[in-house]
This record gives C-alpha cells, structure tokens and sequence, in this order.
C-alpha cells in the first residue's frame, strides 16, 4: 500500500509541476483505452542510459508535451509493454498531430522482435478510463500492480469506491469541490444501475406528482445540458450555461468570458423539481429531434451551440447559426435559467437586509458594485509555496476559506470559517475602498519583470449582476494595493479566529 502511494502520489506531483497540463501517456487493457494513470516519464529509466542518442525523442514539443513524447502501454502475457510511441508534428493547417515513431523506436533500441518490454517498472498504477467525472476522477479505476514488469495483482474500483479511499488526497482544493466529486460520484453510481435505480425511481414519482402524467424516456435520461452562445467573429464575448443532474437536483453554472480574460463563472444548486421543469421544456421543445447543425458561417454571425448528455445513449451535439425549431421557447428557457443563476439562491429580502445594516454600520446606503459583490479570491505562489483566501456571499453572510501549501510550507494549513452579515459587509468595505474595479490593467506582470517565474499574485472579484474582474502580477502593483492587502489580510486574521480547532 505503501508503494501504491508512492505511485499516486507521485502521478499528481508531475500533474502540479507544468504551468500547462501535459498531454497523458495512454494504457490498453483487455481492449480498453485508458488516458490518465500512467507515470509521466515511465521510460525515462531506459532513455536515460544514453541521452545523447535519444535526444530526437525526448526534445520537448508544445507546452503540454514537454517529455517530447507520448507512450502507449499494454500488458500482454502478463508483461508490460510498450505498444506504440508517438511525437507531436503540425499540420500544413497548423495544427497538431502525433504520428508514431514506433519503427524508428525500435531500430534505435535494436530490438529485433518488435516487441520492447518495460521490465524495470515495479509498483501499482491506478489508471483512469476513458470517461473523467471530474478532476482525476473517472467513471473507474483500475489498479495495476507489476513487479520488474511483470503484471502480479489487478483490482478495480468504481468513482465513490475510489474516492471514499482516496478523499484525503485532495487536500489541495477546497472542501467545497471534495463534497461536489463525492455528489458527482453518487450520481454517476446510481445512472449506471438503470432505470430501476433509487434516484429513478425518485424522479418517476416526483414527475408523476407535478405534473400528473409519466415521465417520457428523453427526460429520465438526461444528465447533462450545456449551451454556449458566441458573437460575432472575434468571439471576444460568449457565455456558457451548464446544468448538471445530481442525486439531489442539479447544479447550474453560468460562465461568461469577455476578452479571453474575464471568466464570471456563478454557480447555484437546483431541486429535483426545478430540474424536472427544464426537462420538461427542453422535451416539448423536442430538442431531440433536432437537426446537427443549422445554417452556414459567415463573418459577423453569431453561433451557438447545444450538447445534451444521456445515461443511456451517446451525447447529442448541436451547433448553428440560424434558429432550430422551436427556437424562441428554448432560448426563453435558457435565459430564464441564466437569470436564476446569475441572481444565485440570494433572497430580495436579503438584499434590504444588507442595505439596511449597512447603512447602521457606515451611515451611508451600499454602492450596486458592494451589494452586487458575491465572490473574491487572491492568490499567490512562489517556489514551493502557494496561498489561496477565498469568500463567497451566503444567504446568511460568508463562506471564508485559506489554504496554504507547498514543498516550502512546514505546515499545510487549510481554515474556513462562516461570517454574518455585519463581518461580510465589513469586508466588502474594507475590499471596494481599494477601488478594484478601477484599477487600470490586467496584467501587473511586465515581460522585464525579473520574478515572472518564481512569484506572482491573482486577484479576482465576481458580482451577481455584472461581469467581473480578474488582476494578475508579479513585481507590480495597481494603485490603492494596500488598501486592497489589508483587506485580505483582515480577513485571513478573521478566518483564523474564527475557524474550528
């Protein structure tokens, strides 16, 4: 077991250390492609005996290739093997491609039986399907333990038997997203036991309930609705709307990017019964019928584009730039959804509740910038070391979180603690009079800057109403950075007076 960490570990190490996720070695198993799993530099022990000769293999290629190559192993008579090897190339379109260079692999290792064994490998892989839930998690996993090559023991666990054992892995985000993979995993569980399963035996009922009649085979079915909207040719403003089936509801997100730079991305919990509304809808609209694409591109044209996934068949993908059937009580119906988001679970009373204390504590009524406030997060990091505060408006005042890691850190340190209205609006006080959204650029981090490398900050603030801002820097700072450093810095102190022992 110990081993078997080792292993684990050390997969999400190599995954942390690029600035751009790296390009997976692959795995096949008994017909099965597996993406995610395999060490990342698992033939450096042989590549290493003779650099100088593998030096056209391992000269790195984009930024997410940066090993120069991407293997594909499988166990055959119980060996590992190596299966094929291949390396980036571009296109005349340029665009990129990974052609084999398993011939010339094999004439340079002077192996004559074309089959090249990898027999120093000893220790577990835990490999990922093809189907990644969320995060490092899949749909399952497999467990492959070799000794010197040699295939000696094999299990599987499905997504919530992984993550029940390995929950504590993921002390690097916040508590938030660990409860959200163990949501994802109950639901991905129950879908695949059928039809028969609890959760749909629970939507059959609740459909029955409201609306009086059986639920059709199309909304039982559906887990996943995504829509995105682009304008015009630049595209520099498109938003996404996602709805996610759990076992409870569904989850919303709402995402907005303005200029590649600026991504608002709100995000709120439906019940069961305010899923079934949307797919409801989306079923009158008979969006399964639906043709693949719908007009031609031509410059200027706005676009937009639909997936809808299944637990029982493949995702439908659709994409146009003209109106489908059906197109205007469809739109309503996402615009509606983008507004419940966007507004989030925040009730209007609470709204004059804030208005009302603020003006008890500063004499003076909330800007719409400060009332409309609903998330700010900094972070920093350099070498070995990385701090996240984070605070999220409730409906009875804050979520606060700091997280502190790194090789560099003694102690890993990860605190939340909830706040009251007064505390909330204190902080968002405190943060406004830094003028954020005043400040000029977006990015503090000049190319001569001498510390781009080894440190540099991000500030980012999002509101129910408006699109939001996100700052980012290394040696230079916006005007007021003070006022916005001790904002943050009396909320850390907050949090830690207030966090649980």
């Amino acid at each position: 077991m110990q081993r078997l960490v080792l292993i684990f570990l050390a997969f999400f190490t190599a995954i942390e250390s690029y600035a751009t996720e790296q390009v997976p070695n692959n795995f096949i198993h008994k017909g099965i492609n597996y993406y995610y799993g395999v060490p990342e530099r698992i033939l450096e022990p042989y590549l290493d005996k003779d650099m100088e000769k593998w030096k056209w293999l391992t000269i790195p290629g984009s930024t997410a290739l940066w090993r120069g190559y991407i293997a594909t192993l499988e166990v055959v008579n119980n060996e590992l093997v190596l299966k094929d090897i291949k390396k980036e190339r571009w296109t005349e379109y340029r665009r990129t491609e990974y052609a084999s260079v398993l011939k010339e692999f094999l004439s340079t290792s002077e192996i004559k039986d074309s089959i090249f064994k990898i027999d120093w490998f000893s220790g577990t892989m835990i490999l990922g399907g093809d189907k990644r839930l969320y995060h490092e998690m899949h749909e399952h996993h497999l467990f492959l333990e070799f000794k010197n090559g040699v295939l000696i023991k094999e299990s599987s666990m499905n997504s919530m038997e992984y993550l029940e054992t390995y929950a504590e892995k993921y002390n690097r985000i916040p508590e938030s997203e660990i409860q959200r993979m163990f949501e994802i995993a109950e639901h991905n569980v129950e879908t695949k036991k059928g039809a028969n399963s609890e959760l749909a035996n629970k939507l059959k009922i609740k459909y029955k309930e409201k609306f009086g009649e059986p639920i059709s085979d199309f909304e039982l079915s559906v887990t996943e609705v995504g829509f995105r909207l682009r304008e015009g040719w630049e595209r520099t403003e498109q938003y996404v709307i996602r709805a996610t089936r759990t076992a409870k509801g569904a989850r919303a997100m709402y995402r907005l990017q303005y200029d590649y730079a600026t991504d608002d991305q709100p995000e709120i919990e439906l019940s069961m019964e305010e899923w079934l509304d949307f797919v409801r809808i989306l079923h009158k609209c008979h969006t399964d019928k639906w043709e693949e694409t719908y007009g031609k591109w031509e410059k200027g044209r706005n676009r937009w584009d639909l997936d809808i996934s299944y637990s029982n068949k493949k995702t439908d993908i659709f994409s146009g730039y003209e109106d489908p059937p059906n197109w205007v009580e469809f739109k309503k119906t996402i615009d509606n959804l983008e507004k419940k988001i966007r507004r989030g679970a925040t009730p209007d009373t609470l709204e004059e509740e804030l208005k009302s204390e603020y003006k008890k504590r500063f004499g003076i009524f909330p800007t719409e910038l400060e009332l409309s406030t609903r998330h700010v997060r900094y972070r920093t990091s350099e070498t070995g070391r990385g701090l996240n505060i984070s605070v999220t408006k409730t409906a009875t005042g804050a979520i606060a979180e700091y997280n502190l890691r790194g090789t560099n850190v003694e102690k890993p340190e990860k605190l939340s603690a909830e706040l009251d209205i007064g505390e909330w609006l204190d902080f968002i006080n405190a943060l406004h009079k830094s003028r954020i959204d005043k400040w000029a650029k977006k990015n503090y981090n000049p190319l001569s800057c001498p510390n781009r490398s080894s440190w540099n900050w991000h500030a980012e603030i999002f509101f129910t109403d408006r699109v939001g801002f996100v700052f980012r820097g290394g040696c230079e700072y916006p005007r007021n950075w003070n006022a916005f450093k001790k904002a943050m810095n009396d909320i850390e102190t907050k949090i830690r007076e207030k966090a649980e022992p």
